[in-house]
């Protein structure tokens, strides 16, 4: 989108007219950009084909929806996908922003059918409450490695948490339900022949990307795509948990905790 063209708009129709605009004169990339607190901020572009296939595959994970509820902001692709694709991938669902709302409140207002779209700090705090949940709810965390303990008390609340793995260069690459399992590749992704790479064709359009982690392959056999990050290599995640500015995470020497590079706070590692 030019900037002048969005800089000149005073009001939010002005700038929705700045969007369409862009978008009308190419609609099929999108780009993301990274905060640029673990560096130099980064454009981070995606073929709108490549992220509805995801979003595709998301829909198969998480059926049965009537409302979406969200803690996460809706310009990075992580909230991109399922708070504005997402919803909008069968039936139209709502969605509600309740950053402003404490974990413990909006575990109040979830209803059967809800899919909460939070990160692991929001589900950290949710966990030690030790709630219980309405039948057919779903979470969903990512941006960073969730506690096996926060994820197993959630479960015993009776929710279901679907964690996805992934970054702000390749959108979603694996997901989990469940503490301590392997997380299964979108069907997409193949690892890449080089060494810590994976690739993927959409539209007869091929991209490759090196990970931030080293990955194994998990189960008997080449069909089961799953993978696992090993023991090395913690996933680097991208949200700070005090301010919640999208960052990387730097692995500690053990391995078992991470530390924010820009103001220091520590988590331990998934």
């Amino acid at each position: 989108m030019p900037a002048e063209g969005l800089l000149a708009a005073r009001t939010l129709d002005g700038w929705i007219a700045a969007a369409r605009a862009a978008l009308s004169g190419d609609d099929t990339r999108l780009t993301f950009r990274t905060s640029g607190s673990s560096g130099t901020p980064k454009r981070c572009t995606h073929r709108l084909a490549a992220l509805w296939e995801e979003v595709n595959e998301l829909a198969l994970l998480v059926p049965g929806r009537r409302r979406v509820l969200s803690a996460v902001p809706a310009h990075h692709v992580y909230g991109f996908l399922f708070t504005v694709l997402l919803p909008r991938a069968g039936a139209a669902l709502p969605v509600t922003d309740l950053r402003a709302a404490a974990p413990g409140a909006v575990v109040a207002q979830l209803l059967p059918g809800d899919l909460m779209v939070a990160h692991p700090d929001f589900w950290d705090l949710a966990a030690s409450s030790e709630p219980r949940f309405p039948a057919d709810v779903v979470g969903i965390s990512s941006t960073a490695p969730l506690r096996d303990a926060s994820a197993r008390a959630l479960a015993s609340g009776g929710l279901r948490l679907l964690q996805v793995y992934g970054s702000s260069e390749t959108a979603g690459v694996g997901w989990r339900d469940t503490a301590d399992a392997p997380y299964r590749l979108f069907s997409y992704w193949r690892r890449g022949e080089e060494e810590g790479t994976i690739e993927r064709e959409t539209g007869g359009e091929g991209e490759r990307f090196a990970l931030q982690d080293r990955l194994s392959r998990a189960g008997l056999t080449p069909s089961s795509r799953r993978a696992a990050s090993t023991r090395r290599y913690r996933w680097a995640a991208r949200m700070c948990s005090r301010l919640m500015w999208p960052r990387y995470w730097h692995c500690t020497r053990r391995w078992r905790s991470a530390r924010c590079g820009r103001c220091g706070s520590t988590r331990a590692g998934a």
